[in-house]
């Protein structure tokens, strides 16, 4: 039996306006990204009879717009750029603009499956925005030691090395803080619990993977892996033979689990240490070893909050 027709909206996103594309509808219209703006856009919305929006992820501009449109009763699909870009090529349309844009998600999300996800949980919004000040702090902490490397001044580098003193203390008192944030929530704070439990992960990376992975032990091991974008990525082509390589995904999730990682295949966790040792031996270079080793961290971490208890070192018990 075919499933009922949807009628969908595009939304393309930018700071300051959304330029919207209504399925079934010539042309598009722009609205100010604003408050008044998006309750006046919902109206239009369920009057066109809307049911599911599209909008295109645009480093959280999209945000305000996609969780007011949800809490008036619309179905939101949050789209990566790629799948855009990639319709647009199966169409061969090449001209770009933000209302061909709009027109492109409205398309998209109408043929997007979306019956079986859940809609996006706003708790994690503020959680998110947390966790990436504390990132940017150690980017600028990294930043300080590169340029302390080089300077020879005295009076200077007592200057860097300050700087690098409260930048160090303001990121320690801020991951307590959103680590106590995580734990206001009982389901956070079991799936914190259980992510902590897997040798090698700290706390610094288990807020990383409940915070920037809200899909963690609702997913398979496989869509873990590509929402972290970890997943290998077969090039063959007839006899060619290419590369294998990774990509996409949540750049800042994938970057969290290397440290890890590394740790645990030389040390800390026997099932990463056994990986990596079966990698070298068949050839395989220390840096794609690792990456499988960040692969199969983030799969455990999915199967032990997915089964709902602690890991347990079954090498051992053997």
């Amino acid at each position: 039996m075919a499933k009922p027709t949807i009628r969908t909206a595009g939304i393309d996103t930018s700071k300051d306006t959304l330029d919207v594309a209504i399925q079934g509808e010539a042309g598009t219209f722009t609205v100010a990204n604003r408050g008044p703006s998006w309750s006046r856009l919902a109206r239009r919305l369920l009057q066109a009879g809307v049911q599911r929006v599209g909008i295109e992820a645009t480093g959280g501009y999209q945000r305000g717009v996609a969780r007011h449109l949800q809490a008036a009763g619309l179905q939101v699909i949050t789209l990566q750029p790629l799948q855009v870009k990639a319709f647009a090529q199966m169409r061969l349309q090449r001209a770009k603009s933000d209302r061909i844009d709009a027109g492109l998600i409205a398309a998209v999300t109408a043929l997007v499956d979306a019956d079986d996800k859940a809609p996006p949980d706003p708790r994690f919004d503020a959680l998110q925005d947390h966790l990436t000040f504390i990132e940017q702090i150690e980017e600028d902490i990294a930043r300080i030691k590169t340029r302390l490397e080089h300077v020879e001044d005295p009076r200077l580098r007592r200057i860097d090395e300050a700087d690098i003193k409260r930048l160090s203390l303001r990121r320690d008192r801020e991951l307590k803080r959103l680590i106590a944030a995580v734990r206001a929530h009982d389901d956070l704070a079991k799936r914190f619990d259980l992510v902590l439990s897997v040798p090698a992960i700290g706390e610094r990376t288990a807020v990383c993977l409940v915070v920037r992975m809200p899909e963690i032990g609702r997913v398979s091991r496989e869509e873990a892996a590509s929402i972290a974008g970890l997943a290998p990525f077969v090039h063959q082509s007839g006899q060619h033979q290419g590369q294998t390589h990774i990509g996409g995904g949540r750049a800042r999730l994938r970057r969290a689990l290397y440290m890890p990682a590394l740790v645990g295949a030389f040390r800390w966790n026997p099932v990463l240490r056994s990986l990596y040792a079966r990698l070298t031996a068949r050839g395989k270079p220390p840096k794609s070893a690792l990456i499988a080793c960040a692969r199969k961290l983030l799969v455990i971490a999915n199967a032990v909050v997915a089964r709902g208890t602690p890991w347990q070192d079954r090498t051992a018990a053997a």
